[in-house]
């Protein structure tokens, strides 16, 4: 039996999954003393870690002499399961959860003001436990409990361990965040003389679905489940499935992929963010996920109808997402363009309305009279030089012709051809290679615009198109990386 409860207790995968059953089961004990009517306030727990041990404290009514041992007679078969409220545990492990950090724990619990202080202890490789009375130094002076583990495996206080404050702090603030937002906990991690409040995490992204809000089951209404919802544009986010507000499901995306009535969904596409709450569901005595019943079928059913509205709201989001960065990468190319044409070796050059000078209206040359407009070009949108700012435009766009221009310049725009190859390679890359080609056509179009003669077009298209030829053989490499034809390298 001893050597099964050693097993049992290290099932956790971290010391931080093991610690957080004691948070859990405090949470458990304050919701049923909340739905027996008790005036509790917002559960308070402290985790303090020190080089040689760790103590949880909590407010929430403890456990007295009986429920001990109903609880370490019922290992696995967890005295939750019959209780109405839901309950965050439900395996009958989380007691021994201490052994994946420490070979000994000590509880001082107090259930009630009128009753005692009651010390149990249970150490690793014994099947049994310790009960007695408190001494005056140990009582505790309101309900609630103390957790102290000793004889510690490991020492817990590393910069970079599993129970480094930082991690600790963000893998539980993900964990009950639900809890911690409607402040309902306030749970303190204490090491190093400094204390730091666990707080949910600050996600400052855009609500989806209506934001948060409860979910009736179509075909049996008194059942609720509650989503939260947020776009996430690094296309990287979860969606948890919860139980009594913590997860059991991490993602839900992940698991939908192994579902064969399911598929991928939006669920799955990095782009929603968030947790579904369902108190009615069964966890598995694992807490990996749940019992695949009626009532998870049923929870899907709903999901997929929720995810039809996801699905508009993202691809709404993405689309208005992606016209602000087309028009950055606009503005950029623009200023780019101008910076790069400013140089002295195209000092010479009539740059197109809204790219003029700006450095050097002051010092420009003059080598006429002051009034002898030479080279002056027509007065149509776009073709007169501006020392105010940038009055050309940037339009990506499918030419009529198809795809045998890159680009042209007409009344002020610089229209870049959607259809052509080369356009179709740039937009594969990164903003950086986007806004390379925008840049480069923009400057192809202004040399354009200088030949008088109309001729230099083909010229310009068939040398941009001798560039990209040359990317997409690979015959160069990306800036700095040298010559890769031969032997040699020449590095930048």
């Amino acid at each position: 039996m001893a050597a099964m409860l050693s097993y049992l207790g290290q099932l956790y995968q971290s010391p931080a999954d093991a610690l957080k059953e004691y948070v859990s089961n405090a949470l458990d004990a304050w919701r049923e003393g909340k739905d027996m009517g008790l005036e509790l306030g917002a559960c308070k727990v402290s985790c303090r870690i020190t080089p040689s041990r760790i103590v949880i404290e909590h407010n929430a009514p403890g456990m007295d002499e009986k429920e001990f041992e109903q609880m370490l007679q019922r290992v696995a078969d967890s005295i939750k399961k019959g209780k109405d409220i839901a309950q965050i545990g439900q395996l009958g492990i989380g007691i021994w959860g201490f052994m994946q950090v420490g070979k000994k724990c000590t509880f001082f619990s107090k259930k009630a003001p009128a009753l005692p202080t009651l010390r149990v202890t249970l150490k690793e490789g014994r099947d049994d436990a310790d009960f007695e009375k408190a001494n005056r130094k140990d009582s505790l002076p309101e309900p609630g409990m103390k957790i102290i583990i000793s004889e510690l495996k490991a020492r817990p206080t590393k910069a970079r361990g599993p129970l480094a404050v930082d991690r600790l702090a963000k893998k539980w603030g993900e964990l009950y965040d639900s809890y911690l937002r409607g402040g309902d906990l306030v749970l303190i991690i204490e090491a190093h003389g400094a204390s730091r409040t666990v707080a949910p995490p600050d996600l400052g992204l855009p609500r989806l679905a209506g934001d948060c809000r409860d979910w009736l089951l179509t075909n049996e209404p008194g059942r609720k489940f509650k989503t939260c919802f947020y776009y996430d544009s690094t296309g990287k986010g979860t969606v948890s499935v919860r139980h009594a507000g913590v997860d059991v499901i991490d993602d839900l995306g992940e698991r939908a992929q192994t579902e064969v009535y399911w598929g991928e969904t939006i669920y799955s596409s990095g782009f929603v963010r968030g947790f579904i709450e369902a108190d009615f569901l069964k966890p598995l005595p694992s807490r990996t996920g749940f019992e695949a019943n009626d009532d998870w079928l049923a929870l899907l059913i709903e999901l997929e109808t929720i995810g039809k509205v996801l699905s508009e709201e993202v691809d709404s989001i993405r689309t208005e997402e992606d016209l602000r960065r087309q028009q950055e990468i606009h503005r950029k190319a623009i200023e780019l363009a101008r910076d790069i044409l400013e140089d002295d070796d195209f000092m010479d050059l009539e740059l197109l309305g809204g790219l003029a000078w700006r450095r050097r209206q002051a010092t420009r040359r003059q080598s006429k009279p002051a009034g002898n407009n030479t080279g002056e070009r027509s007065r149509k949108p776009g073709d007169e030089q501006s020392p105010t700012g940038s009055r050309i435009n940037v339009m990506e766009d499918d030419f009529e012709d198809g795809a045998s221009r890159h680009s042209e310049f007409i009344s002020g725009i610089v229209r870049i051809n959607r259809l052509h190859p080369d356009y179709r390679l740039a937009m594969k890359g990164t903003d950086a290679d986007r806004l390379a080609y925008l840049v480069m056509l923009i400057g192809k179009e202004t040399i354009g615009f200088n030949d008088k003669t109309g001729l230099s077009g083909d010229a310009l298209e068939w040398l941009v198109s001798y560039i990209y030829k040359l990317q997409r053989n690979r015959v160069f490499s990306a800036a700095g990386k040298g010559f890769r034809g031969g032997t040699r390298k020449v590095r930048a």
